[in-house]
């Protein structure tokens, strides 16, 4: 499929929401703000042109709307203008660096331009300010380590986010895991958490998938054991 680590497809990044607000929002003068919710409601009715146009000029009157960006970002990207969308969301960054949401829209980008190092870029930056909320962005952190062939990155980021992820809402985090555990011939610890990703996928073909590589895993693992020592 698109974006392959060996059998993995990674899937369109899910939308976290309500971790996030911007300190800058608050001060957005009464047109900025008008612009800005008339420019949420055009975008949610698939008006995207219109849209851009009133989160412009939410911008054009308040440069520091943090949230206007990321809106404008969104609608530039909906129109695939992804440059214009890349920049809106470094202005955004550049408003309020503290803000998550657009690294988030930053790392959605890299991830379908495959460009590795930003992804591992961005997501190192979001990662500094929130570790804990966004288990995704860790095995995102990993899949780009696991691209730039930085092995004991990715082994470390996909450990952290299997810590973060108490509701296993990021499975492949497991998967990513025991393949780079295979790469180092550490086959039985790879085997465990092949299997953890099997009992989180529901039934389906990427299940019975799983379950093979497990096995084969599992196989590897007896191999790679020490003889026992024969009776006398």
């Amino acid at each position: 499929g698109p974006n392959d680590v060996g059998t993995i497809t990674l899937h369109r990044m899910e939308q976290v929401e309500g971790f996030t607000i911007s300190a800058t929002s608050a001060a957005a003068p009464s047109k900025a703000k008008k612009d800005y919710e008339k420019g949420l409601d055009q975008a949610k009715k698939g008006k995207f042109e219109e849209a851009q146009h009133k989160f412009e000029s939410a911008v054009a009157a308040y440069p520091n709307y943090a949230v206007a960006w990321v809106e404008l970002g969104r609608v530039q990207n909906e129109q695939h203008a992804a440059d214009a969308a890349r920049a809106s969301f470094e202005r955004a960054i550049a408003a309020d660096s503290k803000f998550v949401t657009p690294y988030q829209e930053l790392a959605r980008l890299a991830l379908a331009e495959k460009n590795w190092a930003q992804l591992d870029a961005i997501t190192d930056k979001l990662l500094e300010l929130n570790p804990i909320s966004f288990p995704e962005i860790w095995f995102y952190n990993a899949a780009a380590n696991y691209y730039l062939q930085r092995l004991p990155d990715c082994e470390k980021s996909a450990r952290q986010g299997i810590h973060v992820d108490a509701q296993h809402h990021v499975p492949k985090l497991e998967y990513l895991l025991a393949a780079v555990l295979s790469d180092k011939h550490n086959y039985q610890e790879a085997a465990e958490h092949m299997r953890n990703f099997v009992r989180l996928l529901p039934p389906g073909a990427e299940n019975d998938a799983a379950q093979k590589q497990a096995e084969k895993l599992e196989q590897l693992s007896a191999k790679a054991e020490p003889p026992k020592p024969s009776a006398p």
